[in-house]
């Protein structure tokens, strides 16, 4: 995770992005572990960790600058880690639905749980 905020520094020298808050990605992983687990499929596992790191980190806002990026390139990653995709125009708008508060986990799950693919 904190590879991706190297990343996101090199990608954007301008900005200032440093993470601020250590514990709240942590917070986000660890939520992520267990979300879901009640869940008989994997397809339906992965949407629920990835709704829960998406929602907990674009609204916590662990880092100086660039949380939504950063929030689009974990999620990404993760989905990939699993094997699947997500339409980068689809993960976008969650995300800043996300941020804007006009969603919740609940609906970020039912969108991403739609919207998966494998890939």
């Amino acid at each position: 995770m904190y590879l991706i905020v190297e990343e996101l520094r090199r990608a954007y020298p301008r900005d200032f992005i440093r993470v601020m808050n250590r514990g709240v990605i942590e917070s986000a992983l660890e939520a992520a572990r267990y979300a879901g687990s009640g869940l008989r499929s994997f397809r339906a596992r992965v949407a629920a960790k990835a709704a829960t790191l998406l929602f907990l980190l674009v609204t916590s806002h662990p880092l100086t600058d660039g949380n939504k990026r950063f929030t689009h390139l974990v999620v990404e990653a993760f989905l990939e880690v699993n094997g699947y995709s997500i339409r980068p125009d689809v993960l976008e708008a969650l995300i800043l639905d996300a941020a804007s508060l006009s969603v919740g986990p609940e609906g970020i799950y039912k969108v991403l749980y739609r919207s998966l693919f494998r890939g």
